[in-house]
Formats: structure tokens, sequence, C-alpha cells
């Protein structure tokens, strides 16, 4: 493991404390004030968030998730809730992180506007109080098939885009 060492005189790399590969005993001041420069440099060029998806098969999971938030909010009697949580998961992760757009370029409109439809027959199913198998057979259907076509995207090298969807 490399060590680090820095003060005001000297500036110091270490391997497990025994062996010293470099020192760096002129321009440490300077050194030292150039620091704070690279550390930024090096956090701009980090990902924009480490939490963002970096394939489809996430973007799907976290949409996967919402809906199970949807059904159990159903399951206690709040479906206002449930169909707000329907709504955030097609608008807010869905078409905000682009997915659908990327099926829609890889997999046709008919099957982007499928996928569409799952998620209003869900969010329909709640209003009409069709009951919690209905419900559950439906938010079931839909998790399925957003995996598949997360899986599907990655599988076929489809970038996800910056990542925009809503947390």
């Amino acid at each position: 493991m490399l060590h680090l060492r820095i003060s005001r005189n000297m500036c110091k790399v270490t391997e497990d404390d025994n062996h010293s590969h470099s020192q760096f005993t002129q321009g440490t001041k300077q050194t030292m004030k150039r620091l704070p420069v690279l550390l930024i440099l090096l956090i701009a060029a980090l990902p924009a968030s480490a939490g963002e998806p970096q394939s489809w098969a996430a973007v799907a999971e976290r949409i996967a998730g919402r809906i199970d938030q949807a059904e159990t909010l159903y399951r206690q009697g709040k479906a206002d809730e449930a169909r707000r949580a329907v709504a955030d998961s097609y608008f807010g992760i869905f078409e905000k992180s682009e997915m659908e757009e990327a099926l829609t370029k890889r997999m046709g409109h008919d099957h982007a506007e499928e996928m569409e439809d799952r998620f209003g027959d869900l969010r329909k199913a709640i209003k009409a109080d069709k009951g919690i198998e209905v419900v559950r057979r439906l938010a079931d259907d839909l998790r399925t098939a957003l995996r598949k076509d997360g899986k599907a995207l990655d599988d076929a090298g489809v970038p996800v885009h910056d990542a925009k969807e809503a947390s």
C-alpha cells in the first residue's frame, strides 16, 4: 500500500512504511498550493453521481422498485398514493431516463407504446379499485417486461443517457 506524507518542507511517498519510493523537497510549497486545485480536478473527473444507474437493467430495477411501492400502497388502502407512485415511475424514471426513447429506437414504436399502456393499465386498475389480485398481476407483468427490456437494451449495447431519472 502506498502512503503519502506531506510536511512543510518535504513530500514523501512510501510503500508499507519501509521502502521510500520518492522524496520531493524542491517545490513542496508549490505542490501544497496546487493540491486543492488537483483535488477539485480529480473530483470533477468523477461521474456526476455514484448512485446513478450505469445500465438499463439498473434503470429497470429502479422503476420496478417504484412499482413495488405502488403495490404496497394499494394493499394498504392508499390508492391515490399508489397511483402517484405509478405515475412517478413512468414520468419520473421511465421517460426521464429516456428508456422509453431507447425502446422506441431499438424495439420499435409499437413496443414502446405497449410498455406505456402497461403503466396506464396498472394506474387505471388502481383507480377503479380492481382488487389486489388484478393489481398484483399487472404490476408483475410490468416488472417482468421492464427487466426483460433493460437486459435487451444492455445486451444491444445501448448507452444509458446521463441517468437523468428522478431519485
